[in-house]
């Protein structure tokens, strides 16, 4: 199959970058990574749930570029601080010091 993926100025050069690094072929790469990424074509049954869970989490956080990991971390200390003030309220020992 052949396809055909437009990537921003950035994502080119990051590509080409990690292509030289590793002595690949661009699209050969690519392929190579697409394929790393790509579930088994019939699941596992016997796998737990949960693990199955956790390696999708891992390969969604792989992907993710800086600036989603900016509001990754912006948006759990946001998180921390809420639960923080909520249990001050209450009275309660706070969570995240």
């Amino acid at each position: 199959m052949a396809l055909i993926i437009h990537l921003t100025p950035s994502e080119e050069a990051r590509l080409e970058a990690a292509a030289r690094r590793e002595g690949l072929d661009p699209a050969e790469l690519a392929r190579k990574l697409v394929a790393e990424r790509l579930p088994p074509l019939a699941p596992d049954q016997e796998e737990d749930p949960t693990l199955t869970l956790f390696a999708q989490w891992d390969r969604e956080d792989a992907a993710m570029t800086p600036e989603e990991i900016e509001e990754a971390k912006r948006e759990a200390e946001e998180f921390k601080q809420n639960i923080n003030a909520e249990r001050a309220r209450a009275g309660a020992r706070i969570m995240y010091p």
